[in-house]
């Protein structure tokens, strides 16, 4: 993704969401959302699984900026012009 100049990857999942800062080669390349550096991973999970949460605590590492793993819920995306985004967790 990096060598693409991909902004934003998002990818989905039954148990959690979790939102990256820009990582390049697992090393925080920046931490503002407004001018990345690199690549920000979004798992917008979260919607429910039959299975119920995860009991075991993730560690997290250094470049996760949130991680949920104890609610349900849908991430809306709202496409605010041509070089924002929105995400809402509902």
């Amino acid at each position: 993704f990096h060598k693409y100049n991909v902004d934003v990857y998002i990818s989905g999942h039954i148990h959690s969401y979790e939102r990256l800062y820009a990582v390049y080669q697992k090393q925080v390349m920046s931490t503002d959302y407004l001018h990345p550096l690199s690549t920000i991973y979004v798992v917008a999970g979260m919607a429910g699984n039959v299975e119920g949460h995860t009991r075991d605590i993730k560690q997290l590492k250094n470049y996760s900026a949130v991680y949920n793993n104890g609610d349900y819920g849908v991430t809306q995306f709202k496409v605010m012009n041509d070089t924002h985004l929105l995400f809402e967790f509902i």
